[in-house]
C-alpha cells in the first residue's frame, strides 16, 4: 500500500518540484548516448533501462524512443521521431553529425555546453496557486452577487421608482452576459492551472501556436544556427556539409527550404555566412564580422559565445515578460473589484438621497 501511494505521488507531482526537470532528464539521455557511442554499446538496452528509471511524460517519451530503436531505426531517425527526448538543437546537431561522420566531437561539444548551462529558475509555485485561488474565489463571489445581491438591489430600486446608476446598469449587463458561463470559467481556470504543471503541455504550447507568433522565435532560430555551425568550424571543417544536412533534418520546413537554397548558391564559408544573413538566419553584421575571423577555432568560439549571449538575452526578456504577466491577473481583478465597488457605492448613494 505504501509503495502504491509513493508511486502515485511520484507520478502526479510535477518533476520540477523534486528538482528533476525535463532539462536534467534530457541531459541524462545525452550522456547515455555519448557513452553508447564512445564505448560501442547498443543504445537500445540503455535507453530501455533509462526509461524504467523515469516516470510520467518523459518515461513515455523514452519508451517511444526505445520502440523506434528496437524497430531498427537509426539514432538519427529515432530522435527525429521522438520530439522532446533531447532539445531541438541537440537533436539536429546529432543528426547532422551522423550525416557528416562528426559524431565524437559533436557529443563532446554538446556535453560541454550542457554542463555549462546555468541552472534554470524554478516556477513560482506559490504565485501560481495564489492566482488560481484568488481568481476562482472572485468568480464564485461574482456568482453570489449576481444571484442574490443584485436582484435585491433591482427590486428595491423598482419599489422606490428610482433608476439605477449607469455604473450598476453596465455591471448588470456585463454580468448577465457572462453569468451563465461563470461555472465554466471557474473550471477552466482550475484546469489550465493544473495542466500547466506538466512539461508536455508547456512544450506543445511552445512548439505549436506560440512558436509562430512569439517575437523571440527568429532570435532563437539564429542562435540555433550559430551553435550548429560552430561544431564543424571548431574542427576546421567547412560548414557546407552541415548546412546540407540541416536542410534535411531541421524541424522547421521554412528553414529547411532556405537552407537548401543557400547550399546551392555558394561553397566557401564567408559566402555561406553572407547567404545565411541574406535569408534571415543570421544578422548581417554578425555574418560580416564572423567572416573576418581567419582562425577556425576562434571563429567557432565566437559563434558559440554569440549564441550564448543571444540565449541569455532571450531568457532575460522572457523572465521580464513572465514577471509582468504574473501581475496582469492582479490588475484585472483590481479593476473589476473597483468597478463593482463604485457601482454599489453609487447605487447606495442614489437610493439614500431621496430618503434623506
Amino acid at each position: 500500500m505504501i509503495e502504491f501511494l509513493f508511486r502515485a505521488i511520484r507520478f502526479f507531482v510535477p518533476k520540477w518540484l523534486a528538482g528533476d526537470s525535463l532539462r536534467s532528464q534530457q541531459k541524462s539521455l545525452l550522456r547515455l548516448l555519448a557513452v553508447s557511442h564512445s564505448e560501442g554499446i547498443d543504445p537500445r538496452r540503455l535507453v530501455r533501462n533509462l526509461a524504467t528509471e523515469q516516470s510520467g511524460p518523459y518515461r513515455r517519451t523514452l519508451s517511444r524512443l526505445s520502440g523506434w530503436l528496437s524497430a531498427g531505426s537509426s539514432i538519427s531517425v529515432s530522435l527525429g521521431r521522438t520530439p522532446g527526448a533531447l532539445s531541438k538543437h541537440e537533436t539536429l546537431a546529432i543528426q547532422c553529425a551522423i550525416e557528416n561522420d562528426r559524431v565524437t566531437e559533436t557529443f563532446d561539444l554538446l556535453l560541454r555546453q550542457a554542463s555549462e548551462e546555468p541552472p534554470r529558475e524554478r516556477p513560482v509555485v506559490s504565485s501560481t496557486v495564489i492566482y488560481i485561488t484568488v481568481t476562482s474565489l472572485f468568480l464564485l463571489w461574482v456568482i453570489g452577487l449576481m444571484t442574490f445581491v443584485v436582484p435585491t438591489f433591482e427590486e428595491m430600486f423598482e419599489e422606490f421608482g428610482i433608476g439605477l446608476p449607469y455604473s450598476m446598469l453596465t455591471l448588470i449587463q456585463v454580468m448577465k452576459s457572462f453569468g451563465s458561463y461563470a461555472l465554466l470559467i471557474v473550471l477552466a481556470v482550475l484546469l489550465i492551472g493544473v495542466m500547466f504543471q506538466f512539461g508536455e503541455v508547456r512544450r506543445l504550447l511552445h512548439t505549436g501556436f506560440w512558436r509562430h507568433v512569439s517575437p523571440n522565435t527568429p532570435a532563437r532560430r539564429r542562435a540555433g544556427i550559430l551553435r550548429l555551425l560552430a561544431i564543424p568550424t571548431m574542427s576546421g571543417d567547412p560548414i557546407a556539409s552541415t548546412i546540407s544536412a540541416a536542410a534535411q533534418f531541421h524541424p522547421e520546413s521554412s528553414v529547411r527550404a532556405r537552407l537548401m537554397q543557400i547550399r546551392g548558391t555558394a561553397d566557401d564559408d564567408p559566402s555561406l555566412l553572407a547567404e545565411l544573413a541574406k535569408h534571415g538566419l543570421l544578422r548581417r553584421h554578425e555574418a560580416r564580422e564572423l567572416s573576418k575571423i581567419d582562425t577556425p577555432s576562434v571563429r567557432g568560439w565566437a559563434m558559440t559565445t554569440l549564441a550564448d549571449k543571444k540565449n541569455i538575452h532571450l531568457t532575460q526578456r522572457s523572465r521580464i515578460f513572465g514577471s509582468f504577466a504574473r501581475h496582469v491577473p492582479v490588475i484585472v481583478l483590481a479593476i473589476l473589484v473597483g468597478w463593482i465597488a463604485v457601482a454599489f457605492i453609487q447605487s447606495l448613494t442614489t437610493l439614500m438621497l431621496p430618503l434623506s
